[in-house]
């Protein structure tokens, strides 16, 4: 409570003798200066730790910039994102730019889509543009138009510079042309069943009480008076598990949404029905691989890339061991393969010992014993291409040769049409872009689909799960923002980027505000 308001809070309980009470009152001023003085003390340490931590990565950007501009000016480029800034000066306190004036007699009509994510300064850019076409009369009588679509609950490019803010005033009245808007709501939700609709329309209404801005509070409570249609039905299903550490709760969910999925393959849907939902990448990727161990066929970012087969594996590990017969993990994880998919009775322990300690020869033997017709000397005598054919039919793979093998090898063809095709040079390659190579997919795969919120808008599946709801919607760690400083203090610097924090309210509103606006609009898609 002192730190919100330090003059209203009492400094001892009621039940304190009354020559304490004294003795503290005649010292009050003193301990509420000292506080605040503290206070400000303990907010320019945080400014300053802050700017000091910032210095380094400002250093690294600054040098990246000034050979990009060296890029630019060599090739005669200009990004997209300098052109709009480019713009934004030349027709910024300009009553009728040249560049509209030529523009605006050939276009009279606008649409403008998904406009809660226009920033700021592409909205202003286009201000002059349409003013000209709504202003003027064409020869049927008639004037330009203006349209724009969007939903402010749907805010969801705050990160590029988005502000929904422009399109709540819009509707509110306040234009900023000659013509006032005539705003229309669209009542109606064409897309979802009923149960789906009602459900959205209580949740959101019922969140609305939570927000501090009362312009967002009637956002949320007036737009979520949505009608239905007569697409009855659909179903939402809320489960809560007990509060704990990250890792015992994704011990709960893991197994949780492998039974939701198995309930919902009881009651007729296919893998393909099935979408499941992340906030983010990591947790994914996390799912993913749960539902692969489980034999659950699984399509997703992570899932498509060429290194998550155990087949590309076994190619890779292979010739691992042609350049480093003592390359232990990669000898493992090649018997634990062969253990797994040729003829052998031998228990894994065993074999694994065996096969960690034998030569070349003994490898070999080891091998030939299990039915696989395999030769060091024969595949050294390879190119790379050959050697992995080589592989592919040694160890009898030619029956499990999938999209991912087949993926692997055009990426050797093209490596040996552009490179020194050396083993040890293709293996360095693999090293550093085999996070990048990925595999084709098609969209008939019958495969549950994992994807991330923003890569799913717009998209509409039979079943949709939303598994880790448990991330705070209020991300501020994330708001990089320019803060105004006082050059002669500072080092020259008027302004600097910090990365937004509660800690640094103190030094205005333009980071609170950031702050604020992220509490208020939450992304949702019906």
């Amino acid at each position: 409570k002192m730190r919100t308001n330090i003059s209203e809070v009492s400094f001892y309980t009621k039940t304190q003798s009354e020559d304490k009470k004294a003795i503290i009152d005649a010292i009050r001023s003193q301990i509420e200066a000292l506080f605040l003085e503290s206070k400000e003390a303990l907010f320019e340490y945080a400014l300053n730790a802050a700017l000091t931590k910032g210095l380094v990565p400002l250093s690294v950007l600054r040098a990246i910039n000034t050979e990009f501009e060296t890029l630019k000016k060599e090739l005669n480029l200009v990004t997209i994102t300098e052109f709009n800034r480019r713009i934004n000066e030349q027709i910024k306190d300009q009553p009728a730019p040249f560049i509209y004036e030529r523009l605006g007699d050939r276009y009279r009509h606008f649409f403008i889509d998904e406009f809660q994510d226009t920033s700021q300064m592409q909205w202003t850019n286009l201000q002059p543009l349409v003013e000209n076409a709504l202003a003027q009369e064409y020869s049927s009588d008639s004037s330009g138009t203006l349209m724009m679509v969007g939903d402010a609950k749907q805010a969801i490019y705050r990160w590029r510079g988005g502000a929904a803010e422009q399109f709540i005033s819009l509707y509110e009245g306040n234009s900023p042309f000659s013509t006032n808007p005539t705003p229309k709501t669209l009542d109606t939700n064409y897309r979802s069943y009923s149960e789906i609709v009602l459900f959205n329309n209580q949740f959101f209404t019922y969140a609305a009480q939570y927000l501090s801005d009362d312009a967002y509070k009637t956002l949320y409570i007036d737009g979520n008076k949505q009608k239905t249609t007569p697409k009855e039905g659909g179903f939402v299903q809320l489960s809560f598990v007990e509060d704990g550490k990250k890792e015992e709760i994704q011990e709960l969910i893991l197994p949780k949404v492998e039974g939701i999925l198995q309930d919902c393959l009881s009651r007729g849907y296919s893998l393909k029905d099935i979408c499941i939902l992340t906030r983010k990448k990591d947790e994914a990727r996390l799912m993913a691989n749960y539902l692969k161990k489980k034999g659950i066929l699984v399509q997703s970012t992570d899932s498509v890339l060429v290194t998550n087969s155990d087949l590309v594996q076994f190619i890779i590990n292979m010739l691992r061991l042609l350049v480093n017969m003592d390359n232990a993990e990669a000898r493992f994880e090649v018997l634990r393969f062969l253990h797994a998919h040729g003829n052998t009775n031998t228990d894994l322990h065993d074999y694994l010992k065996k096969g960690l300690d034998f030569n070349r020869h003994q490898l070999e033997q080891l091998w030939i014993t299990a039915g696989f017709n395999f030769s060091f000397l024969e595949i050294e005598s390879k190119e790379l291409y050959e050697a992995v054919e080589y592989l592919i039919q040694s160890f009898e793979l030619q029956d499990n040769v999938d999209a991912f093998l087949r993926a692997l090898q055009e990426h050797i063809y093209d490596f040996e049409q552009n490179n020194d095709a050396t083993l040890s040079g293709f293996l360095a390659y693999w090293d550093q872009k085999s996070e990048d190579l990925t595999v084709s997919l098609t969209q008939e795969v019958d495969a549950v689909k994992i994807m991330t919120v923003h890569s799913s808008k717009g998209l509409q599946f039979e079943v949709v799960i939303f598994p880790f709801a448990t991330s705070s919607f209020e991300n501020s760690s994330r708001d990089d923002l320019w803060i105004p400083l006082d050059a002669q203090k500072y080092a020259g610097f008027d302004s600097f980027l910090l990365r937004s924090s509660s800690k640094m309210d103190h030094f205005g509103d333009a980071i609170k505000q950031v702050r604020d606006r992220n509490k208020q609009v939450v992304f949702f898609d019906e």
